[in-house]
């Protein structure tokens, strides 16, 4: 059956490369630990590991749609400067969290820059791209009572030290 199933802790140290070999996101000394079933990790990630043994070298290539999705460009959106904080000094490229008209805090950002427009992406940073793991698993083991309860190892008010983008935060 393997050692990663459901409910398991599983650690994994891995390189995440884009499709022209750029290094999205890598976990470095620090493995990344998540509860196997929850969904701290996307889909793709997670079926690819599902049934293996602590030790093993897997190379995994995730398709968008089992990742953060194909590219939307509808959600792109134009915002008013005059709409934005009198003190806000924004940059091509920067994450930003915005507000929905419900009042909702969410992650986008600075697309492009013009006088009167600032264009916010709220697409994830790795919408549209195939995910090019290489991946070990280094560790597995059983779950706290607090991570049962949380349904995830890692504390939902903290990012992971490496900044990974493969979580679905």
């Amino acid at each position: 059956m393997g050692d990663v199933v459901k409910g398991k802790v599983v650690e994994i140290a891995y390189i995440l490369r884009l499709e022209d070999g750029t290094v999205a996101d890598e976990t470095g000394d620090q493995p990344l630990a998540y509860l196997h079933g929850s969904d701290e990790i996307i889909d793709g990630l997670h079926a690819a590991l599902e049934g293996h043994d602590v030790g093993e070298k897997l190379k995994v290539i995730v398709a968008p749609a089992d990742a953060f999705g194909e590219y939307d460009e509808s959600l792109i959106d134009e915002v008013p400067t005059s709409d934005l904080p009198d003190d806000a000094e924004l940059e091509v490229g920067q994450e930003i969290v915005a507000e929905t008209d419900d009042g909702e805090l969410v992650p986008a950002f600075v697309g492009a820059i013009e006088k009167d427009t600032v264009f916010l992406d709220f697409n994830h940073p790795l919408a549209g791209e195939t995910l090019h793991y290489e991946l070990e698993i280094v560790g597995v083991r059983e779950p706290t009572a607090v991570e049962l309860e949380r349904g995830s190892v890692s504390d939902p008010d903290e990012e992971h030290e490496h900044g990974c983008e493969c979580c679905e935060h």
